[in-house]
């Protein structure tokens, strides 16, 4: 092997990122050795990325490479990830990439056995001519790779199915870029058919093959509006990654309707489910609203939503969120509000069951009366779902009692030292360690620091407690939300001291028990951390840590899709705890009084980074159950100021 291959192998296998680095690497070497190395390396990861943007700009400034370069560069597994970088090229660079990419489609064409890529060369060639708003160029590249991948398909379905779906997606968002609608959804209907298929759903990718075609499912949502039976259909199949549109009937909506009946009738007031789902364009959003009674859908115009979700504003913009936060209210149907309005004869508790970003929506922040503190979210606990089809909201919602009636608490809480330690985290915990016992909560597991390791991670969930409490930082790697913990010093790991815990560690410690649920007690879970509250595109599937937790028996979840600043983190963990939350009837309702906490506290002033913070504070999964943790000597009510 070339020097240069070794040097490249080496930070390939070591999981390094030092993108300049690479480039050396790269630079110094010719593109014959570069492509003899290249089907060896992952096609998508961070690294197949830095290794593709290096490779575009040389060969974008130096023309077009040699014939056979060029055909193994096409058969090569990073190629995608390569020219998928090509769109970050300098303008002037652009064209000659497009002569690049002809030169490779013509090769291609001259090479049978490269007709797969012949696909990809043309998909890449139409995703190119749509960014530049060349639409017939890009027309014509995506119509070659859609009957390419249909005759491939008709030979090998299993294989090609899935690809042929993304194509078909990829057409009707140009179609209806071009206003040419009635194309559009013929597209969009044969992509969704594709993606549901049996091929598909007979194996575990049924979820990934739906998310390839999200653009198809939002179109037909909102045309769908009129036809509520088709419209829950479209909406269930994306928030259930196991659920196909096809399947489902005016039955599965009615069976839906049936269980929110059954729990309102459980509770205090009728249950509603609330669910805002991405348009079919930027500016408009589909939201749908369930009843027992009812089931109707609205868009609705959400130009400048976005910017309440923002984080890190400077100070003079928390009075702009607050404004925007009360426009947003009175821009939302009336029949919405009224389901909505703590004050109103119409009023439901609330599910929110919404597509990534509309999950993370601060909806507590709302301003639905005439006052600056008549927040949505001081008053309601909007439990975030995920499926929205009756059996999982069955299960989701079958506790009475988080924890079985237990009182066990496993505390993790691995950055109290370390370079640089969260020092609210150690105020945290020391807090937690009178609140908690003065509620009778016991300590079965209470590490900080170097001892919160990974594999005490694991041992803690092995006790079965019926509070899960890690405070600390979480992250995002690879699209997966993880808690962020010290690695076991004991198996020799020269790598790194940190350690990453999600949804995938949680699978392989339930392979270990198959004949009982991880979480057999549905405990109360906290992840005081940032980010991993973040939900995402079928749920239901288990693709995000939160409804892992849930769908391996947890019974709720409080957690934040957003960062989270310590002293605001240690606030929350302190509320959490305190006796007038604690006296709460519901988890639901602790969850808001602590949220009044917050919006009276750390997070009052409207001039601080920190306000509104408190509306980031989310509940999952089933708020009626009753807390693990009771105060001693509190009656029931709590505190029930502003209701």
């Amino acid at each position: 092997m070339q020097d240069w291959a070794v040097e490249l192998q080496r930070f390939f296998t070591s999981g390094a990122s030092d993108t300049q680095a690479i480039a050396r690497a790269v630079i110094a070497c010719n593109d014959a050795e570069i492509c003899r190395y290249l089907p060896a390396l992952p096609p998508r990861d961070d690294q197949s990325m830095a290794l593709g943007r290096h490779l575009v700009q040389r060969l974008a400034n130096s023309g077009l490479a040699p014939e056979a370069t060029v055909l193994q560069l096409v058969v090569s597994l990073p190629w995608i990830a390569m020219a998928e970088n090509a769109r970050r090229l300098p303008f002037e660079h652009r064209s000659q990439f497009a002569g690049f990419l002809k030169g490779l489609t013509d090769t291609c064409r001259n090479q049978p056995e490269t007709t797969p890529s012949l696909a990809v060369m043309c998909s890449l060639r139409g995703r190119y001519h749509s960014d530049t708003r060349d639409f017939a160029a890009a027309r014509g590249a995506y119509e070659e790779a859609r009957d390419i991948r249909r005759r491939l398909a008709g030979a090998d379905p299993q294989t090609y199915e899935s690809d042929l779906a993304g194509t078909l997606n990829n057409l009707g968002n140009l179609y209806r870029a071009t206003r040419d609608f009635a194309a559009a959804r013929g597209a969009y209907e044969e992509a969704v058919m594709l993606a549901e298929s049996d091929l598909i759903v007979g194996g575990t990718s049924l979820h990934l093959g739906k998310g390839r075609v999200s653009a198809s499912y939002r179109f037909l949502l909102s045309e769908a509006r009129d036809d509520t039976a088709r419209a829950f259909a479209l909406l269930a199949s994306q928030r259930d990654g196991r659920a196909r549109s096809s399947a489902m009937t005016a039955v599965d909506l009615a069976a839906t309707q049936e269980t929110l009946a059954a729990m309102g009738r459980s509770g205090l007031c009728p249950f509603g489910l609330l669910a805002p789902t991405v348009g079919a364009n930027d500016t408009t959003m589909t939201l749908g609203l369930v009843t027992a009674e009812d089931c109707q859908w609205f868009p609705v115009p959400i130009k400048g939503w976005d910017a309440l979700l923002t984080t890190g504003w400077t100070t003079g913009n928390q009075r702009e969120r607050r404004t925007l936060a009360r426009e947003i209210w009175r821009g939302l149907p009336d029949t919405v509000q009224a389901v909505l309005s703590p004050g109103s004869p119409q009023s439901h508790e609330i599910l929110i069951s919404g597509d990534r970003f509309w999950a993370a929506f601060p909806w507590e922040l709302l301003l639905f009366g005439d006052g600056d503190h008549e927040h949505l979210g001081l008053h309601k606990a909007l439990p975030r779902c995920g499926s929205v089809l009756a059996p999982a909201l069955q299960r989701q919602f079958a506790a009475e009692a988080l924890g079985s009636g237990d009182r066990r608490m496993a505390v993790v809480a691995p950055h109290t030292t370390g370079r640089i330690p969260l020092v609210g985290v150690e105020r945290e915990i020391a807090a937690l360690e009178t609140l908690a016992p003065a509620a009778s909560g016991v300590f079965v597991v209470k590490k900080t620091g170097e001892a919160a390791h990974d594999r005490l991670m694991i041992e803690a969930i092995r006790t079965e407690p019926a509070i899960l409490y890690f405070s600390g930082h979480g992250t995002i790697v690879n699209n997966e939300e993880l808690l962020v913990l010290h690695r076991d010093p004991r198996p020799r790991n020269p790598r790194e001291n940190i350690s990453y815990f999600g949804a995938d560690n949680l699978h392989r410690m339930a392979l270990e028990q198959p004949d009982r649920p991880l979480f057999p007690h549905a405990p109360l879970i906290v992840m005081n951390s940032c980010l991993t509250g973040r939900t995402r595109e079928f749920g239901g599937f288990r693709e995000d840590l939160v409804y892992a937790l849930l769908d391996h028996g947890a019974g709720a979840v409080i957690a934040t899709a957003l960062p989270i600043l310590d002293d605001v983190g240690e606030a929350l963990g302190r509320a959490l705890f305190d006796p007038a939350a604690l006296a709460e009837p519901t988890v639901g309702s602790l969850v808001v009084e602590a949220r009044r906490q917050l919006a009276q506290g750390a997070c009052a002033d409207i001039d601080s980074v920190r306000w509104g913070a408190w509306g980031m504070v989310h509940i999952h999964g089933n708020a009626n159950a009753i807390p693990p943790l009771r105060a001693r000597g509190q009656t029931m009510g709590g505190n029930d100021a502003g209701r």
